[in-house]
């Protein structure tokens, strides 16, 4: 479990700026105008989530763990539970809502995106991881 929380931590850092210039235009009405610095921001964090996602899928394989499926969607995945947590530090350290209706909705809608979040990057580690261990088995002979 502690390698999962870990591994998160890195695909979150790949797009953490991003993620507080979108809120910002989001939630604070600023303008969002770097949107060629975000594609290669996603190209990154799709990059970032396969890697962390293989290497750490390597380290359980070495110690003769075969499931590895869960913990290679999981790992990258992680960065979602990041991402919301940032979006309660943000509630409290950026955002003034006079109501209780507009505290619900950012919360909804900010857990909304952190689970898409999630999805995407636990599958974009899961297809990686996947397309990796059938290379790896793939070359083993037995004769």
């Amino acid at each position: 479990m502690v390698g999962i929380a870990v591994g998160g931590l890195l695909p979150f850092g790949a797009v953490f700026m991003e993620a507080v210039f979108i809120m910002s235009s989001v939630w604070l009405s600023q303008v969002y105008y770097m949107f060629g610095f975000l594609f290669v921001v996603m190209l990154s964090l799709a990059v970032v989530s396969a890697e962390i996602s293989i290497v750490m899928c390597y380290f359980h394989l070495g110690h003769e763990d075969p499931n590895w499926q869960w913990r290679s969607f999981l790992t990258p995945a992680a960065s979602g539970g990041y991402l919301f947590l940032y979006a309660v530090y943000y509630y409290f350290l950026a955002l003034d809502f006079s109501t209780g209706t507009a505290a619900l909705v950012y919360f909804a809608y900010m857990f909304v995106a952190s689970w898409a979040f999630f999805l995407m990057t636990g599958a974009i580690g899961f297809l990686s991881t996947l397309v990796f261990v059938r290379a790896i088995y793939g070359q083993i002979k037995m004769d």
